[in-house]
């Protein structure tokens, strides 16, 4: 169930999504520190208006979040925020509302201490729980990642489900990116 989008909703997830997406690419070495902080203000405004009731975007758009949740993830990091455990406790509170589901989706990551189980998320929605599982695993290879985070990275290896859809590109890249890790780093995973 979702509820249908206003343009307002429509307009701002489209703005949040490019914003996104353009400061995912950047690698922060390179950038200006007055570059690096606008990702402060930027992600904590993204953040507040996404986890509003009357923030109604598209499944479509929704889906694309969660795609980026590795780099929501990061950004939250790089903003001085630990994790995005506040925005997804309100959103659990709501998880039956319409869209919240795949706004939880697109927040939860595994740098979270919120501990869900994956299968929650399949039984609501594999299709969407599919993409959230490969793009956590992302997070593997994060510089910014931390003991929870491979704890909750280990977690998601060991995770079966039936249905769980085969993702060849996002799969691959989980496991090829854990041989480019150090060995402490290695051996946690």
């Amino acid at each position: 169930m979702h509820a249908e989008p206003d343009a307002e909703s429509r307009k701002l997830a489209s703005y949040f999504l490019e914003q996104v997406k353009k400061i995912s690419n950047l690698t922060f070495q390179n950038e200006k520190v007055q570059d690096i902080r606008l990702v402060g203000p930027f992600i904590t405004h993204f953040l507040a208006t996404f986890v509003r009731e009357d923030f109604c975007a598209d499944r479509n758009l929704l889906l694309e979040f969660i795609y980026f949740n590795e780099a929501i993830a990061n950004l939250v990091v790089i903003a001085g925020l630990q994790n995005t455990d506040y925005y997804v406790e309100k959103l659990l509170a709501d998880v039956q509302k319409p869209g919240a589901l795949l706004k939880l989706l697109a927040l939860y990551s595994a740098y979270n201490l919120i501990e869900i189980p994956p299968a929650v998320f399949f039984d609501a929605d594999a299709e969407a729980a599919t993409r959230w599982y490969y793009a956590c695993l992302g997070s593997v290879d994060s510089v910014s990642a931390n003991v929870c985070t491979h704890r909750n990275i280990l977690k998601l290896l060991n995770f079966t489900d039936a249905r769980l859809g085969y993702s060849p590109t996002s799969m691959d890249h989980a496991y090829f990116a854990v041989t480019y890790l150090d060995e402490s780093r290695e051996a946690a995973i």
